[in-house]
């Protein structure tokens, strides 16, 4: 899946971003025009494409061919809620609703070949269906009812990954054997990510304690199919209030990347990250949330002081003095997804009294080097 998604904000800034996520509605498709070659190009005029949803949206996510959305909001009651998506190049025409209602909104995640939600019930029921959606009624891919429904699922290839109250486990879209795979035994993996071979996540090994202010995060990893014992390829000390676990790390097939105690990007390398010192990629001190990155550049969300909207930053995987704007015009959500050609995020429009919700999911080609 790719919600994606996952930051190293304040916690007051974390809790407004995920309670403005909740509260969109009506949203549209707006799929906006060229390869973007300059530092700032708001993709606020010219779109190519405007396909209204008609739907309340709680969460969405994307693939290189489709656009998936949790219907949502005050409006719509718990037992309609259901899972949607259409082909990015004619939604209008190509929406499915996947089977099943009454689901836990964020709670679903996009596999290679398959689309995987929670089921809004006591045993926490994980159904799947092929991301072109179901010839019959959704495969139960596993009950667990220690399963946290609220929690980002993460899925890699036809697998789903989630976290129980004491262990995490995977299981093929085609549904669990009568005991899941075990990935990590013995602990909770937050902000898990699959990268290749290998699941990372981050622990809070040492809270802070007695009034201090700082918390130990280790970023771990394992074989995704659980082979071998989870190591700790970073040790991260931060001050009490940031987290690793929603946005603040992310990895590609070499490096770490993470948002350190002053809201800078570091870097190492995989193989040898606790024992050499790290590299300063981006040195702004604007708090920043949501990293990624792709095979060229990073990308996150800040939310400068002077303004009321988040904007979505870009800088090369090579570091830069100087971030580039993507994005001015982000939604409060301050929730960015990618795939392989593009950015999408969620829109803003002016009305009396202040800003709100433009019921649209833009999209722009992520920058050209």
């Amino acid at each position: 899946m790719t919600n994606s998604t996952l930051n190293s904000a304040p916690a007051a800034l974390l809790g407004a971003c995920l309670a403005c996520l909740s509260a969109c509605s009506g949203k549209a498709l707006i799929l906006d025009g060229g390869p973007q070659n300059t530092a700032v190009t708001p993709p606020d005029a010219g779109a190519a494409e405007s396909t209204p949803l008609h739907d309340e949206i709680e969460a969405f996510w994307v693939d290189d061919a489709r656009l998936y959305w949790a219907t949502g909001g005050d409006s719509v009651p718990i037992e309609s809620q259901k899972m949607q998506s259409c082909l990015h190049d004619d939604c209008a025409n190509t929406t499915i609703t996947y089977g099943g209602t009454s689901l836990y909104g964020e709670a679903a995640a996009i596999g290679q070949t398959a689309v995987f939600w929670t089921k809004r019930d006591s045993e926490a029921t994980v159904l799947s269906c092929p991301n072109a959606g179901c010839t019959g009624t959704p495969t139960k891919v596993v009950q667990d009812p220690n399963l946290n429904p609220t929690a980002p699922f993460v899925a890699d290839g036809d697998y789903f990954y989630w976290t129980s109250a004491f262990d995490t486990y995977r299981c093929p879209s085609a549904g669990c054997a009568e005991i899941p795979e075990v990935v990590v035994q013995g602990e909770t993996a937050s902000g898990m990510q699959i990268v290749g071979a290998y699941a990372y996540w981050a622990r809070e090994a040492s809270p802070a304690v007695d009034g201090g202010t700082e918390t130990t995060w280790e970023i771990r990893r394992v074989p995704k199919d659980g082979s071998a014992v989870p190591a700790t390829i970073k040790t991260i000390t931060l001050t009490l209030g940031i987290t690793m676990s929603w946005g603040g790390f992310t990895v590609d097939g070499t490096r770490l990347y993470w948002l350190d105690d002053t809201s800078h990007v570091q870097s190492c390398s995989l193989e040898s990250c606790e024992e050499e010192a790290p590299t300063a990629l981006v040195t702004t001190d604007t708090v920043k949330f949501g990293l990624q990155v792709d095979a060229t550049n990073m990308y996150w969300v800040e939310h400068p002081v002077s303004v009321i909207l988040d904007v979505a930053m870009y800088c090369p995987l090579s570091g830069c003095s100087a971030p580039q704007v993507l994005i001015s015009d982000l939604n409060f959500s301050g929730t960015l997804e990618l795939d392989s050609s593009y950015v999408y995020w969620e829109g803003t429009q002016a009305v009396a009294g202040g800003i709100t919700d433009d019921h649209n999911i833009h999209r722009i080609r992520k920058p050209t080097q």
